[in-house]
């Protein structure tokens, strides 16, 4: 068992006291919210947050809505009515949208989205309503663990040039720069599609970086990234 170097008031899962210390009871990292002290797995299931930006694959078409692995124990649900549509135009999705469903998301399309709910008996919804989620297409796709990535509620990311999104389900797309601001439709990825030789380097670099912060079992973050990528430049192959 690990001695926590932090002190709290109470023991929540994984941790607990013992001779007037907390000390783990599995192997993990240790993670503290308000006084409990608890610690997360090294490998672990994903459990979903209302929130949440996570990078899922698309595992099956439905009557009106697309199943989504986000590593989790259960798929997500991503309705058809949750999705902006070519356009981006606001209305009721029709039996034409769930006839052309296929148009939009197909078995192992990559995306973007947002944990739109979660339900008691753990399974979840999600949205790509937003300007800066939906399918991903130009990118490279990097897995890691989700007890690695680091606390802090965005993101998504322009590190150098290139587009970063750090799923909190323990999945990071990496592609050229991504607009602040969207079109209006989830269904078309929005980074750019064309890479000069310098930003491919750059994607490459972040690429790298992210596998070794995961071998190194270091949090993955916007901030270790970018240290990692200038080591790389610097020539410290050991970061």
């Amino acid at each position: 068992m690990l001695q926590s170097p932090v002190r709290v008031l109470f023991s929540g899962s994984g941790a607990l006291a013992s001779n007037g210390k907390t000390v783990a009871s599995l192997c993990g990292y240790p993670r503290r919210l308000n006084q409990y002290l608890y610690v997360s797995s090294f490998k672990t299931w994903y459990q979903p947050q209302v929130s949440d930006i996570i990078v899922g694959r698309i595992t099956k078409l439905r009557e009106s809505f697309w199943l989504v692995d986000v590593k989790a124990g259960q798929e997500g649900k991503l309705n058809i009515a949750a999705v902006n549509l070519p356009g981006g135009e606001l209305r009721r999705r029709s039996a034409h949208d769930e006839r052309n469903m296929r148009q939009y998301f197909v078995e192992g399309d990559v995306l973007s989205a947002e944990v739109q709910q979660v339900h008691a008996n753990r399974s979840f919804t999600l949205h790509t309503r937003s300007d800066q989620i939906g399918k991903l297409e130009h990118g490279v796709l990097v897995d890691t663990l989700p007890s690695l990535i680091g606390p802090g509620s965005k993101h998504i990311h322009n590190i150098g040039g290139v587009g970063l999104i750090i799923g909190a389900n323990g999945r990071c797309w990496v592609s050229g720069p991504r607009p602040t601001v969207g079109h209006g439709d989830s269904t078309r990825d929005k980074a750019e599609a064309s890479l000069s030789k310098e930003r491919m380097v750059a994607v490459s670099n972040v690429v790298r970086t992210i596998k070794r912060l995961t071998k190194a079992r270091q949090f993955i973050t916007a901030d270790s990234i970018r240290a990692g990528c200038a080591a790389m430049e610097e020539g410290d192959e050991d970061m």
